[in-house]
């Protein structure tokens, strides 16, 4: 099992323009699980993360309380952080690429029901810088 980004939308939609969801980013040696998140939000940072060469970065996530760590550690693997949960990837392009299949495939979901196309905008051109 190598390093994952789920994510599921909440079924019961309190406002159109809002993609509150579920998100999990795990790998074997750890789980990070956030129910009631804006999954938009999250994917944002997310590439953010994923697409920093630098050994350390902390990203801020607007409506949580706490910011998404991410570090290169010396044997190459990726320690994902929010708040006290965290999971692993082998490598930053395993991390990469889990991010943004994730993205992929909420912008696709996504586009078929949104009020919102320019977060969809958005997060589309970020993905053709990467």
């Amino acid at each position: 099992m190598g390093f994952k980004v789920e994510w599921e939308l909440d079924s019961e939609v309190v406002d159109e323009r809002e993609y509150l969801g579920t998100i999990r980013l795990s790998s074997e040696r750890g789980v990070i699980a956030e129910d009631n998140v804006y999954l938009d939000s999250w994917f944002c940072a997310l590439i953010e993360a994923s697409s920093s060469d630098l050994p350390e970065i902390s990203v801020d996530i607007p409506e949580e309380s706490h910011r998404l760590k991410v570090c290169r550690r010396v044997d190459g693997s990726i320690e994902i952080r929010f708040g006290r949960q965290s999971a692993f990837a082998q490598a930053l392009p395993e991390f990469r690429e889990a991010v943004l299949l994730a993205v992929r495939q909420f912008i696709d979901t996504a586009a078929a029901e949104t009020t919102r196309p320019t977060l969809l905008a958005k997060l589309r051109q970020v993905l053709t810088r990467l």
